[in-house]
């Protein structure tokens, strides 16, 4: 049986908040997990592509997509890296 993993680095950038299940420490506990045990080097590791616009209207609205692009440029993007950062909204309060 072939078993692959899609993986990049990238991913461990992708920070949620404190407490969200998707956090770096849990990819990072899976990846060394898999390593310890020697699976990862049975596994075919597949590094993915950025997705294309038309790949992602495939299983998304163009609103949806507008609205998530729209966002990642503006003002809920910088309040969103503010919270990761202060680790909290409660600690907004304090700036």
């Amino acid at each position: 049986m072939i078993c692959a993993i899609v993986y990049h680095p990238d991913y461990l950038r992708h920070k949620t908040g404190v407490g969200h299940p998707e956090s770096p420490d849990r990819l990072t506990a899976i990846m060394r997990r898999l390593d310890e045990s020697g699976l990862l080097k049975k596994l075919i590791l597949i590094e993915p592509n950025p997705a294309k616009e038309e790949d992602i209207l495939l299983v998304h609205s163009k609103r949806h997509f507008e609205t998530i692009k729209n966002a990642s440029e503006g003002i809920y993007c910088k309040l969103f890296h503010i919270e990761l950062n202060y680790k909290s909204w409660s600690d907004l309060k304090k700036l």
